[in-house]
């Protein structure tokens, strides 16, 4: 993680260093508020949710912006919830399960503005542009609460909702879980409904956690809320170099890449 923030201190002060005397020289900080919505296979996992930024940007010239930018984005609504396996000519739900995916980006942007003359603040109103970066993505996805299709036998009460599920785990020494920690009588009873209760074989839940690249492309426009304060409207489609494994029993794709894109607004403080 400190190679990628070093890179991209190198890549933004480069940036500010190749600014000549004609430069409007302008720095800004900010905060964005996005929405962020999964697209191609990954909209088959997720619904979209909030999207939460800082940015610093530096005026380059009246046609160039660069800025840097940190997005935090948590998907919390899973399509997990309700999907069945096959069993035996049955469709099994699993009551608990979920899944979501965490996300932390930094990004490198450059933004080309369309008005070549506004070469302080308030001629800047509700200029164009277009904006091309380099990022990437630490994120976290994670699984947990599925009932697994290996089991002997899965009781039609669990299709109905009719019966109180707990799941273990095979391999999992270290948990109370694990199938090897239960009792003989246990183990025989897996599949078995005692006293409106069911032990039955679950899926390890899972967390996966990777880091990477991503190219950001937007669009949007930018205006003056006086001298010093700006606001910036903005649509983004974010390529992610990454991938989600797929779950085929529930008909869960995989998704390699990721695309996400996000929409919002973004508020900016001018100074020199």
């Amino acid at each position: 993680m400190k190679r990628f923030l070093i890179l991209y201190a190198g890549v933004f002060l480069f940036a500010v260093s190749s600014a000549d005397a004609r430069d409007a020289d302008l720095w800004a900080i900010g905060g964005l508020v996005n929405f962020h919505q999964p697209t191609g296979p990954l909209s088959g996992w997720y619904a979209g949710d909030l999207k939460f930024g800082l940015n610093v940007s530096y005026v380059i010239s009246p046609r160039l912006t660069t800025e840097v930018e940190y997005h935090y984005s948590k998907f919390r609504n899973s399509n997990l919830p309700g999907r069945t396996f096959e069993y035996k000519g049955r469709q099994v739900p699993s009551p608990e399960a979920d899944s979501e995916m965490i996300w932390n980006s930094v990004a490198s942007n450059w933004l080309w503005f369309f008005r070549e003359n506004a070469e302080t603040m308030s001629e800047r109103k509700w200029s164009p542009y277009l904006g091309l970066g380099l990022g990437f993505y630490d994120y976290s996805h994670k699984v947990r609460g599925l009932i697994a299709p290996i089991n002997r036998d899965i009781p039609e009460e669990v299709d109905r909702g009719g019966v109180q599920i707990s799941l273990v785990y095979p391999g999992n020494p270290n948990s109370s879980l694990d199938t090897k920690n239960l009792t003989e009588a246990q183990r025989d009873n897996i599949g078995l409904v005692v006293n409106g209760q069911v032990l039955l074989h679950g899926l390890v839940p899972t967390e996966d956690t990777r880091t990477a690249w991503t190219i950001p492309v937007s669009a949007g426009f930018e205006g003056s809320l006086g001298s010093s304060y700006g606001i910036d409207f903005r649509v983004r489609y974010n390529l992610i170099f990454g991938e989600i494994n797929p779950l085929t029993a529930w008909g869960m794709n995989k998704a390699f890449p990721i695309g996400t894109a996000d929409a919002g607004v973004s508020f900016k403080y001018y100074f020199e």
